[in-house]
């Protein structure tokens, strides 16, 4: 009786062990620790050139096809809204009374020429003729600019009379000579360069709408590019120069503008495939990103029917699950606050969701195996 007590003890043992060990054993199975990182957006930027040749079959990711169209423009520009105001002093004038005490009237031309004491000289604006024994007043101009001609009542010699007459045939002055001043425009060389600018920007766009409307009647199949363009400058003047005074002048400018027709889902493809190749190690392109690209076009040869697409790519990235920050050992026995705080300190992650299966685990596995991340979605 009591040998199948005691039996019965290490069966009810056995049978006890067996439950938990089986218990662990199902635990193992379906505990899990299920871990959603939220990737930082990041900006990825390529710069790239294509090879733009005449439609041939090419694999090359370097190489382009596309057809090549040119149109030459030439237009003119008026402008009259200078930048450069100056002021300039203009000659001083006044007004002197010339008196003849000779026998005989004398007549003075216009621009006879008046010899102030102060050996300034002053020109007559009118031809008058003044009587024996009178006086006539004329207004007279300084033969110079400037403010030496502002000078104060004084007396006139008349220089082409003769001498023995001079001190008989004489002019005097009874208020000071002034002078008065005036706004100019001149042409500068930014005025220049503005003008010849603002022309070829209308210039640009007016070459370009013709030749999207030659690429859609002969290439209907393929896409006008209007910002891959090469421009070349033919011919460009100006009516007047820089540093000469004017109120307008006016530019003209011939161009030939150089533009492409391509497919534009093979360009893209081909941007795709060189940001694809210069992706930095584990990281991915965002699955909803958009690429965003600039371009222009150079070194083109139209004999050869050759080019060059130079550029810009740009493309939003994350962290890939290879990425060495979300390697699944150092997530080992930790609570979500851990693994939260472990993988935050990134900056390629900017938040993390941490679920435990079965709900009453607090803590993930010491097993890697059972740990599973997952990227969300952006």
């Amino acid at each position: 009786m009591k040998i199948t007590k005691v039996y019965a003890k290490f069966v009810f043992l056995f049978v006890l062990m067996s439950a938990l060990l089986l218990l662990f054993i199902v635990y193992l199975s379906f505990a899990k620790t299920t871990v959603i990182v939220h990737p930082r957006l990041e900006s990825f930027t390529q710069e790239f050139t294509l090879q733009v040749s005449s439609p041939k079959e090419t694999d090359d990711i370097s190489s382009l096809s596309a057809q090549f169209l040119q149109y030459t423009v030439r237009g003119s520009k008026r402008v009259v809204d200078l930048t450069q105001t100056s002021e300039i002093s203009e000659k001083a004038t006044g007004e002197v009374t010339i008196f003849n005490k000779y026998r005989q009237s004398q007549p003075l031309v216009a621009t006879t020429r008046f010899l102030s004491n102060e050996g300034i000289l002053f020109r007559t604006l009118e031809t008058v003729t003044v009587p024996a024994g009178g006086q006539v007043k004329v207004n007279v101009i300084a033969d110079q600019p400037g403010a030496s001609g502002e000078i104060p009542p004084t007396h006139f010699t008349i220089v082409a009379l003769w001498k023995g007459l001079q001190d008989l045939i004489y002019a005097e002055s009874n208020q000071p000579m002034k002078r008065s001043s005036r706004s100019i425009t001149v042409v500068t060389q930014e005025d220049i360069r503005n003008a010849l600018e603002e022309l070829s920007a209308s210039l640009i766009q007016e070459a370009l709408t013709a030749l999207a409307l030659q690429a859609r009647n002969d290439f209907p199949h393929l896409d006008f590019l209007p910002d891959a363009f090469e421009e070349r400058m033919l011919f460009e003047s100006s009516s007047v120069p820089a540093g000469i005074e004017a109120s307008e002048f006016t530019v003209e400018r011939e161009l030939q503008i150089i533009a492409i027709v391509t497919s534009k889902k093979l360009l893209e493809t081909k941007i795709q495939e060189i940001l694809q190749s210069a992706l930095p190690e584990n990281k991915k392109f965002a699955p909803s990103g958009k690429q965003v690209s600039t371009y222009s076009l150079i070194e083109v040869e139209l004999e050869k029917h050759t080019g060059k697409l130079v550029g810009r790519a740009e493309y939003p990235i994350v962290l890939s699950l290879s990425h060495p920050v979300l390697d699944r050992s150092k997530l080992t026995n930790k609570d979500a606050q851990e693994i939260r705080a472990f993988l935050t300190s990134f900056p390629e992650i900017s938040d993390v969701q941490v679920k435990f299966s079965p709900f009453w685990s607090k803590r993930s596995l010491p097993l890697e195996d059972h740990i599973e991340i997952f990227l969300s979605a952006l």
